[in-house]
């Protein structure tokens, strides 16, 4: 004990530093992008909550990406609402064309971000096969559904929390501190979020009659369907939403902000902030305000 309290500060603080885990220090998180290749580190970059983590008997996933590199799979035919002029012509600047089709760095400080690879895994509890066409078409919905709730928040939002970020870890550093962040992850091998209901929204939106050919087809059949949930949340027994009681529910589109607040601190699957977002922008991008 006498020679415990003997070690000098200089030595105490490097058994902490060997001893403290370093995989949850996500400021400290470096990879190639999973796309360029090009090292992301620093923050700069989006990086899945489970980068630096193994679960179960999978390796730490280190999916990282630029976020100019994290852009819609290749097989992604989902509607983009675009405003023409009288001539067919686009004139948007290149910053609103890029709208929903590309992330931005920091977006995962934001919002909840898990990449590809392991929202399969919490949806599947297995791997996708490379030629496995359902599980391209998964692996499909599954980055449309993810870049839909990163735009959630606006590019300023985004660019000026990575900034105060930074700023943090510096101020830090200067006294010798660890940065006092909260863990970003990892989350357990489950869908906790709702992203199983995102799924089915989005493969609803590519059947005959949506796509954005008629506004009111998309809007009666992407309603239909969120009702279709709402109604077997209210009747059935479900792990990933459980039961809220007697009391009435209301689509979380079509909520006062209050009520949503409520509903999302008391289930954590599809009232989860990852999940309010992407149905908010799932229907900004087909071009409603309200459906």
């Amino acid at each position: 004990m006498n020679r415990l309290l003997s070690v000098s500060p200089c030595g105490l603080r490097l058994v902490f530093r060997l001893f403290s885990d370093s995989t949850l220090k996500f400021w400290n998180w470096s990879g190639p992008c999973g796309a360029c290749g090009h090292m992301c580190r620093g923050m700069k970059g989006v990086f899945c909550a489970n980068f630096a983590t193994p679960r179960l008997l999978w390796k730490p996933c280190g999916s990282v990406w630029h976020g100019r590199c994290y852009t819609p799979h290749p097989d992604d035919h989902f509607y983009y609402h675009v405003v023409t002029d009288a001539d067919g012509f686009d004139w948007r600047p290149r910053d609103m064309a890029l709208r929903y089709k590309e992330a931005r760095d920091g977006d995962n400080l934001l919002t909840t971000f898990q990449c590809d690879l392991c929202w399969f895994r919490n949806l599947q509890l297995w791997d996708p096969l490379p030629n496995h066409p359902q599980d391209q078409l998964l692996l499909c919905v599954i980055r449309r559904a993810s870049l839909d709730s990163l735009w959630g928040r606006e590019p300023q939002t985004v660019t000026s929390t990575l900034r105060a970020a930074r700023n943090m870890v510096q101020q830090w550093e200067k006294v010798g501190l660890s940065p006092q962040f909260p863990p970003l992850g990892p989350f357990p091998v489950r869908d906790s979020l709702g992203m199983g209901v995102a799924v089915a929204m989005l493969l609803k939106s590519l059947e005959p009659g949506c796509g954005g050919r008629e506004p009111q087809t998309v809007t009666s059949t992407l309603r239909a369907a969120r009702n279709m949930v709402q109604q077997w949340e209210k009747v059935g027994l479900s792990p990933q939403f459980p039961p809220l009681g007697p009391f009435p529910v209301r689509d979380s589109l079509g909520m006062g902000v209050a009520v949503a607040m409520l509903l999302k601190s008391l289930e954590p699957g599809r009232y989860s902030s990852h999940y309010q977002q992407f149905a908010t922008v799932q229907k900004l991008r087909a071009g409603f305000s309200n459906i």
